[in-house]
């Protein structure tokens, strides 16, 4: 936001001098191409976080100096060449002060790569104790969903993430659940073990989600009561930019933008800079960005940092791919509707699956007796997400219905849930339980909606 508003002073003060000196086409032709310069840079080349926004910035001296020659003013062009390249001096100079100088840049840059020091607030005196301590790894991924839903709704034979699941000894979990949907809102209900809070609908907002640590829960309160350290990895901040007071450390994969700031209106954001923001999500720049293997890499070096430090380690994860679907809602499966939707799925859980691989590899490598909980965030979404504890068979189990497996180093009966239909905050809770020795909760697990609470005992899929 200070670095937003920083160079939006600094192009509108710019502007004014060069509007307001002597009526040239050249000068007004410098100014908008400075302006147009800074703000590409700022958008799509200065994250507070990225280490060369200082760099690229420099490059916005091409475009003004090519302004100012094209229409340069006099017949040497001395002076519409030397305001406009003071001009592209200055915005450089303070957009790159803001980003990379000032103690609150250097501050958040450190907190959102997840390296400040911190020093977490104490635990709850009733946290559980556990009898053991091994290492934790609680692994999402968007929309996977079981082979026998990806059959039955989208006419897929298979996903193979089952597959990979298997190959590496997870117990799979039948009949499993989300406890809430969307993304964020299950992710809550899973660190607090089914009591969701109501989030913000501003996905940016960095103080309302516990993936973060911004806010306290259940589950992070257990693991640091015994002495764990916490780690969150993401692709990118829908769930925040910045690791809260409750985590040791959050690792997102991609750099943040101006373009995704709170302070850009949607409907501002794709002309603002001369259609910068747009450029940003276009194909054209993401094939500039991280690749498959690039994030992959990521994550894995985030597993290993975490692993490097002495107490044991809980890691949660979000992960991309597998995809949403975004067209429009069904009231029953009809494969024939969702034919390219499901062509591009199987083709995102072979992505998905190679990333599943590759985790839990190095999980296997640096932590061979780690408990590993894998999951899905939330089903697909070819429904209309149930609103009323009156929703369909189809509605419930295509919005919530998850694949889930676990790998639990001995015995933890609490686990055998004989296929009865189970919830992924519940099945966590059962892991809490065993570490603890404790007998877990005999309330039956429930889904969050809007309205209420669903039991999700009658919509067995499997």
């Amino acid at each position: 936001m200070v670095i937003l508003l920083t160079l939006v002073l600094a192009l509108l003060v710019s502007t004014a001098l060069l509007s307001f000196a002597p009526r040239r086409i050249g000068w007004l032709l410098a100014a908008a191409l400075a302006a147009g310069a800074q703000g590409y840079t700022a958008c799509l080349l200065a994250p507070a976080s990225g280490p060369s926004g200082l760099t690229l910035a420099a490059g916005g001296f091409a475009l003004c100096l090519l302004g100012a020659w094209v229409g340069r003013g006099r017949a040497d062009g001395s002076q519409s060449l030397i305001v406009p390249l003071a001009t592209a001096l200055a915005a450089t100079a303070l957009v790159g002060s803001v980003a990379y100088l000032t103690p609150e840049a250097l501050d958040r840059r450190a907190a959102w790569q997840g390296q400040a020091a911190r020093d977490l607030p104490a635990p709850s005196a009733n946290a559980p104790r556990f009898a053991k301590r091994p290492d934790v790894f609680l692994l999402g991924f968007l929309s996977a969903i079981p082979d026998r839903i990806a059959q039955d709704h989208l006419g897929l034979t298979a996903t193979g993430l089952q597959d990979v699941l298997e190959r590496h000894g997870l117990t799979r979990i039948p009949n499993s659940f989300s406890g809430a949907s969307p993304t964020r809102r299950s992710y809550e209900a899973l660190l607090t073990l089914g009591n969701a809070r109501i989030l913000p609908d501003d996905e940016s907002d960095d103080s309302g989600h516990a993936f973060t640590g911004a806010q306290p829960s259940a589950v992070f309160d257990a693991f640091a009561a015994n002495g764990y350290r916490i780690d969150a990895v993401t692709e990118d901040r829908k769930f925040g930019r910045f690791a809260g007071p409750f985590i040791d450390r959050l690792t997102i994969a991609r750099d943040a933008s101006v373009c995704a700031d709170t302070f850009l209106p949607d409907a501002v954001r794709n002309t603002l800079f001369i259609g910068a923001c747009t450029l940003r999500d276009s194909r054209l720049y993401a094939s500039f960005g991280p690749t498959e293997a690039d994030l992959a890499e990521t994550y894995a070096a985030a597993i290993g940092t975490a692993l490097a430090n002495p107490e044991p380690t809980v890691l949660l994860g979000h992960f991309r791919p597998p995809y949403h679907y975004r067209g429009p809602k069904l009231d029953a499966p009809d494969p024939a509707a969702t034919a390219d939707f499901a062509e591009r799925y199987a083709a995102s859980t072979e992505t998905a699956a190679r990333l599943m691989d590759r985790l839990l590899t190095e999980i296997e490598a640096q932590s061979p007796d780690a408990i590993v909980f894998v999951f899905g965030d939330m089903g697909v979404g070819l429904s209309e997400a149930p609103q009323t504890p009156e929703a369909s068979a189809f509605a419930l189990t295509d919005t919530f219905g998850v694949l889930a497996a676990v790998k639990y180093p001995g015995t933890c009966a609490a686990l055998d849930h004989g296929g009865r239909p189970v919830t992924t905050p519940a099945l966590l809770g059962d892991i809490l339980a065993c570490l603890s020795g404790t007998k877990p909760a005999t309330a039956p697990p429930v889904i969050g909606i809007p309205s209420g609470q669903i039991d999700p005992a009658p919509f067995a899929y499997e």
